[in-house]
């Protein structure tokens, strides 16, 4: 019989089985109905994370990681799968080890000559995730995330519509500023507001500046109006297996605002 299930996190994914169901805005439950070898993603093939459903993720990534020698773009996909499955699994210790799995298929992938730029934008991204939680390594590694993400907005600042303008951004709100950190309240509002002008359509975009408008320039009303925008995109087709989780995101701050959500 292959072996197909590799770590303790997929065997949560794949098998339904008591202890390793998850709760948190859908269920998290999955069974091995699926051949790996042939799931979506695992040719190479670029395709949307954010309209695949969970079980189908879990497939993709036992299929990539049962690959001896994977090649620049199945890396590139093990690096999206997994840095999606983070955002969609509640236990941060999941959470934790998707996206440091993220970040080493990012650097696979980045051993490829002509990869090294789209590559670092997943690092970049699953790094930060990894650490979220975590403020110590948080702070010993703010150089090395900066580094990482500004490359990524140097050479390929449109990869997953201003993923590495909106990640930028939101390291440099969150993030303490100097000398401690590198946090820079204006710098991080700047590219929020470029990552909605160039890419107005993606959801995360108009969240992640309502964010900013809030925390750092203590703009409610601007909050507030980025805020119903980006609550509109997360309806688009695009982003409909990932929304729900997103809108987590949108929960948290219309509580803050003191605004309703609808229904």
């Amino acid at each position: 019989m292959r072996k197909v299930v590799q770590s303790v996190v997929l065997a949560c994914l794949l098998f339904l089985m008591s202890g390793c169901k998850t709760t948190g805005v859908v269920p998290i439950e999955y069974d091995l109905s699926c051949d790996p070898s042939q799931a979506i993603g695992v040719d190479g093939q670029t395709f949307n994370v954010h309209t695949t459903k969970t079980p189908d993720l879990a497939c993709s990534l036992a299929g990539l990681r049962d690959l001896d020698h994977p090649d620049a773009r199945q890396a590139l996909n093990g690096a999206a799968v997994s840095a999606e499955l983070s955002a969609r699994v509640p236990n941060n210790n999941f959470m934790e080890r998707f996206s440091y799995e993220c970040v080493d298929w990012a650097k696979k992938a980045a051993a490829f000559p002509g990869f090294e730029d789209e590559a670092s934008y997943w690092h970049g991204l699953c790094l930060g995730n990894a650490v979220r939680n975590t403020p110590l390594k948080a702070l010993r590694g703010l150089n090395q995330l900066e580094k990482t993400l500004l490359h990524a907005k140097e050479t390929v600042p449109d990869i997953d519509e201003g993923g590495p303008l909106r990640v930028l951004g939101m390291l440099y709100i969150k993030a303490p500023a100097w000398p401690t950190g590198v946090g820079d309240s204006d710098l991080g509002l700047e590219l929020l507001e470029e990552a909605v002008q160039k890419h107005p359509d993606h959801p995360l975009n108009h969240l992640f500046y309502a964010y900013a408008l809030l925390d750092a320039a203590e703009d409610s009303e601007a909050a507030t109006s980025e805020l119903e925008i980006g609550l509109e995109k997360l309806e688009d087709p695009r982003f409909s297996e990932a929304a729900p989780y997103w809108k987590k995101e949108a929960i948290s701050l219309a509580k803050e605002l003191k605004i309703p959500l609808p229904e």
